[in-house]
């Protein structure tokens, strides 16, 4: 029999989206509203499991379809209807490493245990490439890019209404917000946080000012919420790449008016949550370390062993008594495929173990290719908008890629749908500092 849950969202599905596809095309301006939601649903994943396996603990536990994915269809229709006017850009840059990426991926599947959980993650790589080369189609003028990141600062102000909720009518030691885990909203604040700061150092208008300082603000308030250690510190990092920029590019009395003011606040915010935070750092379980040690030998023994890797998203299922890599930890497993090992905390080592080295060496290819692209466009942009965004690309870009050798959040469906649109947003800006805009403001966005 169907579940009810299937039925939904057939309906939604074939109601929905259509009807939203001719409101866009009708009403061109609305088409800002549909970008502004596709970005903010990578922070609120509203999605349906096709053959959903919640009991795993992979990095994908299904055949994942959203709202993410509806609002795609929906601009990709109003793309395609002004394609008189638009040209679409092919294979952005980066499509090509990607492919070969995924490939090492779907290869991986010669050694997995489930394929159908490889199958999972595989069809998560197709969803977010997707977004990205949409993105990419999109984001085509320096206002574009700025009012998708203003929209961003919605985002900010939901995550943290739900921070507070569960912070202070919950009372939960540890808050996440909408995500899974509170590693995965850290990394995920940190990045819009960083470009807000920079938008905050260069604004020059008081209101504007204020509104930054008041977003940036509640950004804070729920990464110091989460108590996670490592995004706590990335974060701070991130900020203080993207400070040094801005007084390097700019010095002014301002600039150090607003990071005083940043500081000052910041102290008495760390004062107010110290002993939570104490409590985190200090009392911290010696265990926890000690997993962290063994599960990156596992990991790298499976590396070592598979050259191909023990097949994408299927890293716990290998962490049992039935495989060699458990050896050196305590492991009590009773047989019955709910009990599964843990996830090694680094992206690196889980790509590593999962797809092998040389897959490793294309992943560690694909994002750093971006990261240098995006240091390029910070001296090469010629409109200040994007040199401004660019410069907090940088610290954001640095504190996901710190905080990733200590957690394997990136893989998460929103950290990973974010970290390609920012891809995106370096393409689009490295785009309009080589050739200008392809098509006026009005041709794309109403």
């Amino acid at each position: 029999m169907i579940e009810a849950k299937y039925i939904q969202f057939f309906l939604i599905f074939i109601t929905v989206v259509p009807v939203c596809s001719i409101v866009i095309n009708r009403f061109p301006k609305t088409s800002w509203f549909f970008l502004g939601f596709c970005i903010f649903f990578t922070s609120k994943l509203i999605d349906i499991n096709f053959y959903s396996h919640e009991w795993f603990r992979g990095t994908s536990r299904g055949f994942a379809f959203g709202m993410v994915d509806m609002t795609v269809i929906i601009l990709l229709t109003y793309a395609i209807s002004k394609k008189d006017k638009y040209q679409f850009t092919g294979l952005p840059k980066g499509s090509l490493i990607f492919g070969v990426f995924f490939v090492g991926c779907a290869l991986s599947m010669i050694n997995a245990e489930n394929k159908l959980f490889s199958g999972f993650e595989l069809f998560k790589f197709i969803r977010v490439y997707t977004f990205f080369w949409l993105m990419n189609n999109l984001l085509v003028t320096p206002k574009i890019i700025r009012r998708a990141f203003i929209s961003t600062s919605f985002i900010a102000v939901y995550i943290a209404i739900i921070v507070a909720q569960q912070k202070y009518l919950i009372g939960e030691f540890q808050s996440s917000g909408p995500f899974p885990h509170q590693n995965s909203m850290v990394m995920y604040v940190s990045v819009f946080l960083c470009v807000h700061f920079s938008m905050l150092m260069s604004s020059k208008k008081i209101p504007e000012m204020f509104y930054w300082i008041f977003i940036i603000g509640l950004e804070f308030f729920c990464v110091v919420s989460s108590l996670s250690r490592a995004g706590m510190l990335c974060t701070f990092i991130g900020v203080f790449v993207v400070f040094l920029q801005q007084i390097s590019w700019r010095f002014s009395l301002r600039k150090v008016f607003v990071i005083t003011l940043f500081a000052l606040a910041g102290i008495g915010g760390l004062f107010k949550a110290l002993d939570s935070i104490v409590e985190r750092f200090v009392n911290a379980p010696e265990a926890s370390a000690e997993t962290r040690v063994s599960l990156a030998i596992s990991a790298q023994e499976m590396a070592n062993d598979n050259i191909l890797g023990v097949g994408i998203n299927n890293f716990t299922r290998f962490m049992t008594t039935d495989y060699p890599y458990t050896d050196h930890i305590d492991v009590e497993w009773d047989g019955t495929p709910e009990n599964q090992g843990a996830i090694v905390e680094t992206v690196y080592l889980l790509t590593a173990a999962e797809t092998g080295w040389y897959n490793l060496g294309i992943f560690t290819l694909f994002i750093f290719s971006f990261y240098a692209r995006n240091i390029v466009n910070i001296f090469k942009a010629k409109d200040m908008r994007l040199k401004v965004i660019s410069m907090g690309l940088w610290g954001g870009l640095t504190a996901i890629y710190i905080q990733s050798t200590l957690e394997w959040v990136l893989r998460q469906t929103n950290n990973l749908y974010q970290l390609m649109f920012v891809f995106a947003v370096i393409n689009c800006v490295d785009r309009i500092n080589r050739k200008g805009t392809l098509l006026k403001p009005a041709a794309m966005m109403g």
